[in-house]
C-alpha cells in the first residue's frame, strides 16, 4: 500500500506544472462528495426529533440550515467538478503526452532507436487507452478519497451508537462483539474479492494489449490515405476486414471470461454486504425499541451502516483500480525522469563565418547496441576545410554511420572524433549540433507550412551560422526591407538553389502551404519534391558542413543532372560530406574514400580509383555495364 500511494503521489507530481491546484481541488471535490449525505443524516435525526417534541421553530431552522449546506456543499462540487472535469480530458493530453513528447526531443538517439526503449510506452499507451489514463486514476483518486473520509465519518457515528448501548446493554454484549466481527468479515470479504478482480483484469489488459495494438492499427490503416492506394489497387480490403475480426474474435472469449469471473467477485461482495447491512438494520431497530438510542436516530445510525458498507466497496474498488493502472502508467514517469542525455560537454564552438573547422576520425571503432559485429573499424579520416568528400561502398559498409557519429547521434566504442582538434564530446551538445546541416538518407518533412520546414522556426539573422548569409542578401536591397523580407528572401533563395522555387509558387498559399493531412488539409509532394526540400532546409542553416545521405536517390535523371551541374555553387565555401551509390555522381568531390565492411579500403580522385581497378572501379564499371546494356 506504501508503494501504491508513493507511486501515485509521483504520478500526481507530473501534473504539477500545468495543474498546480489539481490536488487541492481533488481534495476539496472529495471531501463535498463524502460529507453532503452526513449533513441530511445528522439533520434528518435533529428534525425529526424536533418534530417529535413538537418543537416546530428548531425543526424549521435545522431544516433551513441542512438546505443551505447542502446547497453550499453542492455548490462548491459543481464548481470545482466542472474544473476537474475540463482538466482531466486534458491531462493525458497536455501533461503526460507533452513531458513524453519533449523527453523525447532530449534523449540520446541511440536510447530511442533501440526498440526495448520505447517498447515498455507503447505497451502503456495501448493499456492506457484501452483500460484508462491519468484521468482515470484522478478520478478513482477523488472516489478513494471521498469513500476514505465516508468510512471515517461512518464510524464515528457508529461508535457513538456503541457507546450509548453500552450505557443500557453490557459492554460484552454478544450483539455488539456480533456486529463488529461482522463487519471485520465484510472488510476483508470486499479486499480479498476486489483484489482477485484486480488480477484478474491486469492479466486481461496484458493479454490483450497486442490485440488492441493490431485492431487500432487495422482501423487507422484503412482510414489513412498514404496506403490507400495499395489498399484499392491490391484489393486488400477484405483481407483487412478479415484480420479484425479474427482479433474481435479473439478477444470476445477473454473478456467473457472476464466478466463472469467478475460477475461472481462482484455478487459475492455485495451479498455479504447486504447481509451485514440488514443485520445492522435490525440491531438499530432493536436499541430503538429498548431505549437505548432515540427513535429519531435510526434514520442517523441506519444511513451510517449504509455509507459504512458503501465506503467499503469504494475504497477497496478504487484502491485496486489505482494499483492496477500505475502498474502500467509508472513507465510514463520512468521515461519522464530517465537520465538526460550524457553529453557532459560545456565548451562552446567558435563561430566563424569563414568555416575554418577540420573534423577528424582518429581510430575510430562503432559497433551497435546489442550487436557484436563492428559497422566500422579503426577509422582514421580528416575532413578538411573546404572540401568536398565523396563516401562510397556497398550497403553496410558504414558510411552512413559515418554521418551519425559525426553529428553524435552515437557515440565511438572507441577512439575519438575531434572538432579542431578537440574531442566533440567536450562541447556543449547543442551548439555542437548546429555545425551540421545534414540531409540524412532517411530525411523527414514534417506536416507544417512549407516556411517552417524549410527555417525550423528560425529567422534569417536568427538561424544558426546564417549571420553573414543574412547581411550579404539584405546588402542586396538597401530600401529598408523588413527582417520577414530578409527572411523571405532568404528562403527563397534557398529553395531556387534546390530546384523548387517554382513548384513552391504555384501551391496555394506560398510559403504558407501546409504539407500533407496530419494537421489539417494540406498537400502531398512527390518524393523528389520532398528530397528538394529537404535541400533547401540544410542550404538556409548555412553550417559550416553539409552532409548529403544520398541526396538525389528520388530525383529523376534531369533534376539529379541539374543539381550536380550547380554543386559547387549549392555548397560554396563550406565542408561537403556526400554519400552516394551511383558512382558517377562523386566526379565533382576533390576526394573519394571507398568502404568496404567497415574498414577504409581506397581513397582517391575519381580518375585515380579508375586507374587502380579496386574496389570503386568494380563498382563503378558495374554500374556503367547496367547503363550500357539499357
Amino acid at each position: 500500500m506504501k508503494k501504491t500511494f508513493s507511486e501515485l503521489w509521483k504520478l500526481l507530481s507530473l501534473m504539477k506544472k500545468d495543474y498546480p491546484l489539481l490536488k487541492i481541488f481533488c481534495f476539496i471535490d472529495a471531501v463535498t462528495t463524502a460529507f453532503s449525505p452526513y449533513v441530511q443524516l445528522v439533520f434528518y435525526a435533529r428534525i425529526l426529533r424536533f418534530l417529535l417534541a413538537r418543537d416546530f421553530p428548531q425543526a424549521v431552522t435545522n431544516a433551513a440550515v441542512m438546505i443551505g449546506l447542502t446547497l453550499l456543499l453542492s455548490l462548491i462540487h459543481r464548481v470545482v467538478g466542472a474544473r476537474l472535469a475540463s482538466w482531466q480530458n486534458l491531462i493525458d493530453e497536455t501533461s503526460i503526452n507533452e513531458q513524453l513528447s519533449a523527453k523525447s526531443y532530449v534523449m540520446e538517439y541511440d536510447h530511442l532507436e533501440r526498440t526495448e526503449t520505447l517498447d515498455r510506452i507503447r505497451s502503456a499507451d495501448y493499456l492506457r487507452n484501452g483500460s484508462g489514463g491519468v484521468d482515470y486514476v484522478v478520478t478513482c483518486m477523488i472516489k478513494l478519497i471521498s469513500a476514505a473520509l465516508s468510512f471515517v465519518c461512518a464510524l464515528l457515528f457508529l461508535f457513538r451508537l456503541f457507546v450509548q448501548s453500552a450505557e443500557v446493554f453490557r459492554i460484552a454484549d454478544p450483539a455488539l462483539w456480533a456486529l463488529a466481527f461482522g463487519f471485520v468479515l465484510v472488510l476483508l470479504t470486499g479486499m480479498l474479492t476486489a483484489k482477485k478482480e484486480g488480477v484478474i483484469m491486469n492479466d486481461l489488459m496484458q493479454r490483450n494489449a497486442h490485440g488492441n495494438a493490431v485492431s487500432g492499427y487495422l482501423i487507422n490503416t484503412g482510414l489513412g490515405v498514404s496506403m490507400k492506394k495499395d489498399l484499392l489497387v491490391y484489393g486488400m480490403a477484405d483481407m483487412l476486414a478479415t484480420r479484425f475480426k479474427e482479433y474481435v474474435k479473439q478477444t470476445g472469449p477473454v473478456y467473457m471470461a472476464f466478466g463472469k469471473q467478475s460477475g461472481v467477485l462482484t455478487s459475492v461482495r455485495t451479498f455479504a454486504m447486504n447481509v451485514y447491512a440488514a443485520c445492522g438494520y435490525v440491531f438499530v431497530g432493536l436499541r430503538a425499541l429498548s431505549g437505548a438510542i432515540p427513535v429519531s436516530d435510526v434514520l442517523l445510525y441506519a444511513g451510517a451502516l449504509q455509507r459504512l458498507t458503501s465506503a467499503c466497496e469504494e475504497l477497496v474498488k478504487n484502491y485496486m483500480s489505482i494499483k492496477m493502472r500505475l502498474e502500467y502508467l509508472m513507465q510514463f514517469y520512468d521515461f519522464i525522469h530517465q537520465e538526460p542525455m550524457h553529453y557532459t560537454g560545456t565548451l562552446p564552438v567558435e563561430k566563424r563565418s569563414d568555416g575554418d573547422y577540420e573534423l577528424e576520425f582518429r581510430d575510430v571503432s562503432f559497433t551497435y547496441p546489442e550487436t557484436e559485429e563492428e559497422v566500422l573499424s579503426h577509422v582514421n579520416l580528416k575532413f578538411k576545410v573546404g572540401q568536398k568528400m565523396a563516401l562510397v561502398g556497398r550497403n553496410g559498409a558504414g558510411k552512413s554511420t559515418i554521418v551519425k557519429l559525426l553529428c553524435r547521434l552515437y557515440e565511438p566504442t572507441e577512439g575519438e572524433i575531434l572538432l579542431n582538434g578537440i574531442d566533440i564530446r567536450k562541447y556543449d551538445y547543442a551548439e555542437y549540433t548546429t555545425v551540421f546541416a545534414p540531409v540524412f538518407q532517411d530525411f523527414k518533412l514534417f506536416s507544417l507550412p512549407v516556411r517552417d520546414n524549410i527555417t525550423c522556426g528560425y529567422e534569417a539573422d536568427e538561424a544558426p551560422w546564417t549571420e553573414a548569409a543574412a547581411g550579404d542578401v539584405a546588402g542586396k536591397d538597401n530600401t529598408g526591407d523588413t527582417q520577414e523580407n530578409t527572411s523571405d528572401r532568404r528562403i527563397w533563395e534557398a529553395l531556387e538553389k534546390a530546384g523548387i522555387a517554382e513548384r513552391v509558387r504555384e501551391m496555394k498559399d506560398g510559403l504558407e502551404t501546409l504539407l500533407y493531412h496530419d494537421n489539417g488539409e494540406g498537400i502531398d509532394v512527390s518524393g523528389g519534391e520532398a528530397q528538394r526540400l529537404a535541400i533547401a532546409r540544410a542550404w538556409y542553416k548555412n553550417a559550416p558542413f553539409l552532409i548529403l545521405d544520398e541526396p538525389t536517390a528520388a530525383l529523376d535523371p534531369l533534376t539529379e543532372a541539374q543539381i550536380y551541374e550547380h554543386f559547387n555553387e549549392l555548397v560554396g565555401q563550406k565542408t561537403a560530406i556526400y554519400i552516394s551509390h551511383r558512382m558517377s555522381s562523386c566526379k565533382f568531390c576533390d576526394e573519394i574514400v571507398v568502404f568496404d565492411k567497415g574498414h577504409i579500403v581506397e581513397r582517391g580522385t575519381h580518375d585515380s580509383l579508375l586507374a587502380d581497378d579496386g574496389v570503386y572501379a568494380k563498382l563503378f564499371n558495374t554500374q556503367a555495364a547496367y547503363y550500357q546494356t539499357a
